[in-house]
């Protein structure tokens, strides 16, 4: 049984791998300051309630963009499953090539969504990750990652709006109804989700014509998808665990 985490800013996310399929998946907000007591306890509890037993474990691949949880996740599953992790980075062998873009400075999670989106549909993609931040990665026809686009996440934006202005209420990111809103809690949702909608879709018509590749497909990924997948008006597909599946992809190869 293969363990897959992908440790995120805002959430940690759990895949659990039986006969190379992942079967469960566990999201948990991320806490920087989180102790190793801390995080062993809600990893035994979630694998217990799976009923995962500790020598069942035979395998861990990580990804990680909070290097501060590095050394904390490795210690958990050496010392408590008696398995070293595979720690990903943009060096292990894949089917992605990264010719253009710097190696040293390319994030594991979204190494992670190319590996997996090129794998599961090989064919050009924008996939679009909308987590902390909003990421556009793009891979052309023969899997090469051609470039990305790093924009404000949906919650960040909303807190940037509220911490710099002092009449503003505090909102939930909800989806509009509308696209006038006529009370201050609907004219913040809709300036930062529906806003947040026409950004993606005119930043893939930029990206399309830059490729001159109209045929390109969009895959749809991250915690803060769900928010404004309904609000897209082009066709994409729905990929909530891409980075799970990257990095079970990358696990295979590199085990």
């Amino acid at each position: 049984m293969k363990i897959l985490v992908d440790v995120g800013n805002t959430n940690i996310l759990f895949g659990i791998v039986e006969n190379n399929v992942i079967t469960n998946t566990y999201r948990l907000i991320t806490d920087v300051h989180g102790t190793k007591e801390y995080y062993t306890d809600k990893i035994k509890n979630y694998l217990t309630f799976k009923n995962v037993e500790q020598d069942k474990v035979n395998g861990v691949i990580i990804s990680s963009v909070v290097p501060l949880l590095d050394k904390i996740f490795n210690e958990i599953f050496e010392e408590n499953y008696g398995v070293k992790p595979i720690m990903t980075t943009p060096y292990l062998k894949s089917n992605i090539l990264v010719n253009e873009c710097n190696k040293d400075e390319l994030g594991s999670d979204l190494y992670c969504d190319a590996v997996g989106g090129y794998k599961k549909y090989q064919d050009p993609l924008i996939i679009v990750d909308l987590g902390t931040a909003t990421k556009f990665i793009v891979v052309d026809n023969s899997g090469e990652l051609k470039g990305i686009v790093i924009s404000p996440g949906l919650q960040g934006s909303l807190n940037g709006l509220i911490s710099s202005t002092s009449k503003l209420p505090k909102v939930s990111l909800n989806a509009p109804e509308t696209v006038l809103g006529t009370n201050t809690v609907e004219c913040i949702q809709i300036g930062v989700v529906t806003g947040h909608v026409c950004m993606i879709e005119g930043m893939i018509g930029k990206i399309k014509k830059e490729l001159k590749e109209s045929c390109t497909k969009v895959l749809l990924t991250g915690g803060n998808a769900p928010i404004i997948k309904d609000l897209l008006s082009i066709a994409y597909y729905d990929e909530p665990n891409l980075v799970l599946e990257g990095l079970l992809e990358l696990y295979l190869q590199n085990k």
